[in-house]
C-alpha cells in the first residue's frame, strides 16, 4: 500500500510472495515525519482476523517512511527478515495481550541511504515497532539490528549495528518495544538492540551457544523481568555465566 488506507477483517488470512526483494505485506508513504508529525493522511493497513499467515524470501512486511500497520489476531510471519523497517514508520502487533504472535527471522531497521547516494531511500534508521508476543505459543526466533552503510577508509559499506546511539546522519534508534508473556519465547540467534524489553509470567529468554565477544547479547534502554521469567544458555559452560554478558541496559 502506497498513500492509501486499507482496512481488512476476515477469519483467515494468508499472504505469501516467493520473490526476493517482495514481502507478503509492504507498506511506504514516502515522508520520514517524527512521530509528533506523521501525516493525517499517511498510509495505513489495519489488519484483524483469527488468523493471519505470511511468508516471504527476504521479507514478510515491509513499512516504510510514515506508512503504520496495525495487526490483531494470531499472527505467523515468517522470511529471511520477518520485519524491515525504517523512516519513523509505525508498526503495532497485538498490543491487546489476547493473540499469538510468531515470529521467525530477523526485525531488522535499515536504509540503503548514505551520505554519497541516497538510492531513492529515506535516511531515518527509526520505526516505532511495538509487538507482545503472548502464552507459551508465542516466540520470537531471530535477532534485531540495524543495517545501513558505513564510511571505511572512503567507501560506504553495509554494516550490521546493535548499539542505539551510533550514527547522526541516520538517527538514533528510539521506538523498537517488545514484550514477552505468559510462556512466551524469545529465542535469540545472535547480538540485538530494542530499546524496551520486558520478559514477564513464565517468559523465557532462549540462547543457543551464540557467542558474544563484542556485543552484549542484547542492548537495551529499558528491562523489564518478571520473578518468574527465566533465561537459559544452551553450550555455555555454567561458570563462565558470571561474566558471560546477556543485557546491557537499565534494569
Amino acid at each position: 500500500a502506497i498513500k492509501g488506507h486499507v482496512n481488512i477483517t476476515a477469519k483467515e488470512i494468508n499472504l505469501t510472495t516467493t520473490a526476493n526483494g517482495c514481502g507478503a505485506l509492504w507498506l511506504q508513504n514516502n515522508t520520514e515525519k517524527d512521530n509528533d508529525n506523521i501525516p493525517n493522511d499517511a498510509t495505513k493497513v489495519t489488519i484483524d482476523a483469527d488468523s493471519i499467515n505470511l511468508k516471504g524470501v527476504s521479507g514478510a512486511i515491509y513499512a516504510f517512511s510514515n506508512s503504520q500497520l496495525d495487526i490483531q489476531g494470531n499472527l505467523t510471519a515468517q522470511a529471511a527478515n520477518a520485519i524491515d523497517v525504517r523512516g519513523n514508520s509505525i508498526v503495532n502487533i497485538n498490543l491487546d495481550g489476547a493473540h499469538s504472535t510468531k515470529l521467525k527471522g530477523d526485525i531488522v531497521f535499515e536504509t540503503p541511504n548514505d551520505p554519497t547516494d541516497a538510492q531513492n531511500s529515506g535516511k531515518i534508521i527509526n520505526a516505532y515497532v511495538n509487538i507482545k508476543f503472548n502464552g507459551e505459543d508465542s516466540y520470537w526466533e531471530g535477532r534485531s539490528y540495524q543495517e545501513y552503510k558505513v564510511n571505511e577508509g572512503g567507501t560506504y559499506v553495509y554494516k550490521k549495528i546493535v548499539e542505539l546511539e551510533r550514527d547522526p546522519y541516520h538517527g538514533n534508534l528510539t521506538g523498537f518495544k517488545i514484550a514477552f508473556n505468559n510462556g512466551a519465547t524469545w529465542k535469540l540467534t545472535d547480538a540485538s538492540c530494542v530499546n524496551e524489553v520486558a520478559f514477564g509470567k513464565n517468559a523465557k529468554l532462549v540462547i543457543n551457544g551464540a557467542e558474544f565477544t563484542d556485543n552484549y547479547a542484547v542492548t537495551t534502554n529499558k528491562l523489564t523481568m518478571d520473578s518468574s521469567a527465566t533465561l537459559v544458555i544452551n553450550g555455555i559452560d555454567p561458570n563462565l555465566e558470571e561474566s558471560y554478558k546477556v543485557v546491557k541496559g537499565e534494569n
